[in-house]
Order: structure tokens, then C-alpha cells, then sequence
């Protein structure tokens, strides 16, 4: 990482008069730190930001529900399997948990079931 030549973008940038910095000359400072930092700057696909989404809100609903333990999961898989790539799971306590599938954090929000356990008889 090269530390005076972010400095040195960061400067270039606040040298320019705050009315007159565009979009362009931000995409270009922030692209030239990036680089400095070398950051990976690849931008993320349409499933990976809905497990993002869903493990935010999942991790929201688990702490209000005081859960013990919660998971979210994306199954990268052949495009003609016609399994549901998003996974949430939240176990509330050892008997109460919920679960779903989607295509999308919201889909995957919306089939949280509880979980039936089979009772085992002794």
C-alpha cells in the first residue's frame, strides 16, 4: 500500500473548489486510491448483494429474538438446479428455530417457517 500517494490524492482532490469537483473528478480520486490501497474494486453480482441484504436483516431479527445462533447461506450452483440459492436459518433456543429458502432476501424473509421436530418416542 502506498500510503503518500493516497495522501497525496486525497490532497489533490481537496484542492479543487468543493462547487467546482464533479462526479468525474471523485470516480477518478477514489479510483486512484483504490489502486494505491490495492483494493479489489470488483463489483458484486445481483445474488451476493441480496445475501448481504439478508444477512443484515437476519442478524437484526436473530439479535431481537435473542437468538442463539443464525446463518445465512448462498448456494452457487448450475443455473438449471431449481433450488433456491439464499438460505436463512435462526435458532431461536433448541426447540424453536426458523428456516427459508428465495430467490432474493425478501422471497427468503417472506418463507421463514418454523421448523417441526420429530418428537422421538423412547
Amino acid at each position: 500500500m502506498d500510503h503518500n500517494l493516497i495522501d497525496q490524492q486525497i490532497l489533490n482532490l481537496l484542492r479543487i473548489p468543493a462547487a467546482q469537483r464533479n462526479q468525474a473528478d471523485i470516480a477518478e480520486a477514489v479510483n486512484r486510491i483504490a489502486a494505491a490501497a490495492q483494493l479489489d474494486m470488483t463489483p458484486l453480482g445481483p445474488l451476493q448483494n441480496e445475501q448481504i441484504k439478508l444477512a443484515a436483516i437476519v442478524d437484526f431479527l436473530a439479535k431481537e429474538m435473542n437468538a442463539k445462533y443464525y446463518t445465512v447461506d448462498l448456494a452457487m450452483t448450475d443455473r438449471n438446479d431449481p433450488s433456491r440459492p439464499l438460505y436463512a436459518r435462526i435458532n431461536i433456543d433448541l426447540d424453536n428455530s426458523l428456516f427459508g429458502f428465495g430467490d432474493t432476501a425478501e422471497e427468503t424473509l417472506k418463507n421463514l417457517r418454523p421448523e417441526t421436530r420429530r418428537k422421538t418416542t423412547a
